[in-house]
Formats: C-alpha cells, sequence, structure tokens
C-alpha cells in the first residue's frame, strides 16, 4: 500500500508539471529519479506502455485546449484506477461482492483519443462533405482517379466527365449514380466508386458519462465508440436511456441492454457532425445473487418486475433450489422486509430491494457449515464461508415465519461449551479443594459435614455446560445497527422458536408450574399463582429473558421486585433455595451462589428444550 501512496503522490506532482509546461512535455520524458522512486511493478507498467506513451506524446505536443487537457487527465486517472486495483492486496477494497452490469464493457484504458480514420467499406455508409473517393473507369478510356472530395455543395467532380451531386446518399446508391453519369458521357466505359478516406465528425456527449465534452471522430463511428471514447457510463447515469438528438430533436433512444444482454445491433445508426448523445439519469438499480447465471447489479426502469431481473441476469442457474422461494429484501427507511416470492411476473422492483435466489450447494459436505431450524421458511444445513453473518444465514432461510419469535431465538457453538467444562472443572476442583482443606472445613461458625460435601459434588456432577451466545435475532435492529450482527463459525445451530404464550416458574415456589402469558400480570401475580416462596427459598430471585439475558434482584420482600421487572412470553422465573435449610446439612454462605448459578442453568435449558 505505500508503493500505491508513493505513486499517487507522484502523480499529482506530475499532473503539476505538466500544467506549468502547458503540456508541452511527453511522459517518455520523465525524470529518471522519479521513475527510480516508483515501486518495481508500476515503473514497468509506465515504461513498457508504448502505446500510452505515444497517446500521451501526441496529445502534449498537440493544441492545449481545455478539451484535450481533459483527455489527458481522463487517461492518466483511468491508468490509476487499473494500477491501484492490481496494487491492492484485498480487492473487496473496491468491490462488495459484485459490480454493477455493464460497467467491464467501457473498463479498459482507452488506447486513443485520436480521430480514427479508416474506410468504410459498407454500403450503407452516408457521403457527405470531407469523404474521399476513388473512382476506377474501365473501358475505351481506362484510368483510375484518386482523392476525390465530395465538396461543400454535395457534388463530387469526375475528372474528363463532370460534376455530379452525392452527399446524402448512400455508399451504393452513390456507386449507381456515377456509373450511370459516366455511361452517358461515354458508351462501353463502366465505373466502380471506393471510398478511400472518411470524414472527421464532431459530437457532444452530455449527460451520465465519465467524460462529457465534444469529440471529433471519425464519420464511421457509431453511439458504442462514442460511449468508449468518453469512458463509459457514470455512477449516475443509465445504461438504460441513451438519446440521439439531431437538430434539438430525439431520433433514437438506445438501450444499451438490448446488445450487451440480448444480441440486438444498435450500431446501424448513422451518426452526423453537430448530434448530441444524451445519457440519460439512473432510475434506480437492484441486485440479484444467488442460484443465477450472472450476479451483479442491474439498472431497472420503473415498472419493471422481477422477472426482468432475473432475464437481464441470464435466467436462474443450475444450481437453483426448485423447492424454495426466491428472496426479495426490501430496505425502507427504519426497517428491513424479506419477501417470499411464488410468481416473479407479480413483483415490481422498488428502489433499495435486493434479490436472493437459493442455491442447492453440491459442496455441502466439503464445506464449512450451519443449521438453522424452527421457524424459518427454509430450515436446514446451509455451507458458509469466513466473515458470514447471522442475518445472511436467515435471509437465506428465507426469513422468519409469521408465528416466529426472533426475540427467542437461540445460538449455539462448539467452542463456548468446550470453554464452559474447562471453567467447571476448574471450578469443580478450586471447590473441592477448598472444602477438604483445613481452611474450608468450617466457615464462621458453622461446620461442613461429610453429607454437604457429598450433596455438593453431585450438583456439580450433575450440570450440563451452557454452549448458548446470547445476540441479536431481529433483522429491523441489526439493519439500523450492523455492529449487533453476529459472525458465523462451522458447526453453529440455530433455533428460532415459535412465539410461546407461557411464563416459567421454577426453584422453591410452593407449587412451581408453568402459566399463560397475560401482559396485564406482574411478577407478584405470577408469584401467587404459584402458590408463594416457601420457607427455604432464598431472599433474591432471577429472571431470565426469552434472548438468554438473566437479570437478578435481591429483597427481603417480593413486592419490590414489581418495580420495573418486565415478564415477556418465554421468560423464566426462578427462585432458589437456601440449601443451608436443607435438614442434616450445614450450609456455608459462601458456597450458595454456586448452587444457585447451576441450578438457573438446568432452568434454562429445561425451557429451551420445551420450546
Amino acid at each position: 500500500m505505500q508503493s500505491l501512496q508513493n505513486f499517487k503522490s507522484a502523480l499529482v506532482f506530475f499532473l503539476f508539471i505538466l500544467s506549468m509546461n502547458s503540456f508541452t512535455q511527453s511522459s517518455s520524458n520523465l525524470d529518471e529519479d522519479f521513475l527510480n522512486s516508483l515501486d518495481e511493478s508500476v515503473r514497468e507498467k509506465i515504461e513498457g506502455n508504448n502505446e500510452d506513451e505515444q497517446e500521451l506524446d501526441y496529445l502534449l505536443n498537440s493544441d492545449s485546449s481545455v478539451t484535450k487537457n481533459k483527455q489527458i487527465l481522463q487517461l492518466i486517472k483511468k491508468q490509476l484506477d487499473e494500477l491501484e486495483k492490481e496494487m491492492v492486496d484485498d480487492p473487496n477494497l473496491f468491490e462488495e461482492n459484485f459490480q454493477r452490469f455493464g460497467e467491464s464493457f467501457f473498463s479498459s484504458i482507452q488506447s486513443t483519443f485520436m480521430p480514427i480514420n479508416m474506410p468504410n467499406f459498407d454500403g450503407s455508409y452516408i457521403l457527405d462533405f470531407g469523404d474521399k473517393l476513388q473512382l476506377q473507369v474501365v473501358g475505351a478510356n481506362s484510368n483510375i482517379y484518386e482523392n476525390i472530395p465530395v465538396n461543400r455543395d454535395g457534388s463530387i467532380t469526375l475528372p474528363n466527365y463532370g460534376a455530379v451531386n452525392v452527399a446524402g446518399t448512400s455508399l451504393s446508391e452513390a456507386s449507381k449514380i456515377v456509373k450511370e453519369f459516366i455511361s452517358t458521357k461515354s458508351r462501353g466505359d463502366e465505373a466502380f466508386l471506393t471510398l478511400t478516406e472518411v470524414r472527421d465528425i464532431q459530437i457532444a456527449m452530455i449527460g451520465g458519462v465519465v467524460a462529457p465534452g465534444i469529440y471529433t471522430v471519425s464519420g464511421t463511428s457509431n453511439i458504442l465508440g462514442l460511449l468508449n471514447a468518453a469512458g463509459g457510463i457514470s455512477s449516475s447515469g443509465s445504461f438504460r436511456e441513451i438519446k440521439l438528438l439531431r437538430n434539438n430533436r430525439v431520433i433514437a433512444i438506445v438501450d444499451l441492454y438490448d446488445w450487451i444482454i440480448f444480441g440486438k445491433d444498435i450500431t446501424s445508426m448513422n451518426l452526423k457532425s453537430g448530434d448530441v448523445i444524451l445519457v440519460g439519469n439512473l432510475d434506480f438499480n437492484v441486485g440479484i445473487s444467488g442460484a443465477i447465471n450472472n450476479p451483479a447489479i442491474y439498472d431497472i426502469k420503473k415498472g419493471e418486475n422481477l422477472n426482468d431481473l432475473i432475464s437481464f441476469a441470464g435466467g436462474l442457474s443450475q444450481d437453483v433450489d426448485t423447492s424454495s422461494t426466491i428472496i426479495v429484501e426490501r430496505k425502507g427507511s427504519q426497517r428491513l422486509d424479506l419477501l417470499n416470492v411464488q410468481n416473479p411476473d407479480n413483483l415490481i422492483l422498488q428502489p433499495k430491494d435486493s434479490v436472493i435466489v437459493p442455491m442447492y450447494d453440491k459442496k455441502l459436505a466439503l464445506t464449512k457449515t450451519v443449521n438453522i431450524k424452527g421457524h424459518v421458511n427454509l430450515p436446514g444445513t446451509y455451507s458458509i464461508k469466513d466473515g458470514d453473518k447471522l442475518s445472511q444465514l436467515i435471509k437465506r432461510a428465507g426469513g422468519y415465519k409469521s408465528n416466529a419469535y426472533p426475540y427467542g431465538g437461540h445460538l449455539f457453538r462448539n467452542n463456548v461449551k468446550e470453554q464452559a467444562q474447562s471453567f467447571d472443572k476448574r471450578v469443580y476442583s478450586e471447590t473441592i479443594n477448598f472444602l477438604i482443606s483445613g481452611i474450608g472445613n468450617s466457615v464462621g461458625s458453622q461446620t461442613l459435614t461429610g453429607d454437604f460435601i457429598e450433596v455438593l459434588i453431585e450438583e456439580f456432577k450433575s450440570q450440563e455446560p451452557i454452549n448458548r451466545i446470547v445476540t441479536e435475532f431481529d433483522l429491523n435492529s441489526i439493519y439500523n445497527d450492523p455492529s449487533l450482527d453476529l459472525f458465523l463459525a462451522d458447526g453453529d445451530e440455530i433455533i428460532i422458536p415459535q412465539l410461546p404464550q407461557e411464563v416459567y416458574l421454577f426453584g422453591d415456589f410452593n407449587q412451581p408450574s408453568v402459566f399463560r402469558y397475560d401482559p396485564s400480570y406482574s411478577l407478584d401475580d405470577y408469584i401467587k399463582m404459584a402458590a408463594g416462596k416457601k420457607e427455604s427459598s432464598t431472599n433474591h430471585i432471577i429472571v431470565i429473558d426469552p434472548d438468554g439475558r438473566a437479570n437478578y434482584y435481591k429483597s427481603k420482600s417480593f413486592n419490590i421486585f414489581n418495580q420495573g421487572i418486565k415478564i415477556y412470553p418465554g421468560s423464566i422465573i426462578y427462585l432458589p433455595r437456601e440449601i443451608g435449610k436443607l435438614e442434616g446439612i450445614k450450609f456455608a454462605a459462601t458456597v450458595a451462589p454456586i448452587f444457585s448459578s447451576l441450578a438457573l442453568s438446568l432452568a434454562s435449558i429445561s425451557a429451551i428444550d420445551n420450546n
């Protein structure tokens, strides 16, 4: 990247020198120290591109008009862009996933801005002032007459025969006219007319092109050649609406997709000096990816539907998953909607849409995979690549069903379980060592009996490690804050539950149970429905939200719990038991939180299984 920065700095300095010298020095006269300061690959590209050197030499030694200066700067800018793409290690800095369709047709560095003057042997070419012809007479007066110009009045002067008008006629028509004219002047002579040099014309390129301006080109040029000379369509220009204006009238409207995609001929329109090519503004564009032959971003006209987009993209590929529906991601100002489309003709495309065609992955077993199940439209196992995120998987799975409960979504990860197992072993070991040591035989005035230690060990052994990651599953929240989107890992398992109608009460209640969720009920209402707490319960309570977040509250009176404590569908209300009050066991208060945490884990797992 440093060499790229050096090249940019050097190029800016080079442009400054050019402007100070009125563009009179060619690129072949670059200072040797300047060249030696560049990266070797950059220096070789500059020194080895003879064609570009000749081009710059021509431009720099010609007139210093604004048009020529713009052409020089445009040429150098395009060369810099090409070099920059080659030198950057990560190509994703330039493109997210794919580019706008059609850009590659005009992305190459222009070899020349000079008029190309080559004869056109197509008989449809329209003759006009500035063209030059060759006349060959065969017969009694055989001869060849070179460089016969078309005069301003539209006539050509044929030596020994006189003048005849040909301007405005095609080359084929002009040949017939000349043959008939000579046959009347000299019987037995046969004439053959050939185009040897075409005139230059000036065309104005305006609107959505990279380098608008007036271009001097060959009279045989067409719209595609002019667009190429002007650097192609700009980011705000449209590939779909290009107007040819003559004498302030629109004589043709060109849709480049007709040529790029469907192969229709759009090069047969003859251009005349003074014509204007106006590239219209882009309406909007839509990206399409997945099981499609040409994934890209396409220009869309108002009123076009999803089937039109699929047609532009070359149709569905052989990898399409025919059992799935096409997904349209539709972004609004504050929300994100996922539409599952059965009939593409019925969906009119809108700005900010993007389309995903479900793909059957034939390399599923060889790739990293994740599994998503529950209430999504397309549950199953999906392949992933590095950098894929949770929201992308949900979209590939067709989005949520209408009765899904994203707030209660679960994501389980293997390495989290491994870390939990390692932590549990360490806590278990440290606790046992504490209890059997001389220091741990008593805590305060209470003595730890063998029965208590045995209960504690069994409690540890009965626990299952937790491997759930608490994260955001709501697509609108992720859309508004992309930092909430979690990166996926190989082996992840995602469960999207159905919207529950229950609230779970576990622990030391007189009648622990599962109750119907009612938004008007408070925590105290649910505790009363469980017949209150037992005498053996602790003075703290834990509420687990459906997303896995646990909230700890402590009070001598449960009434204070009702202040600001929210209960959701699927919430778990857990009341720990004071183990120190168990008959026959003397409990050390310092060990109590361990039991609470372990019991809480079991309660959470039970609730998950019930969903």
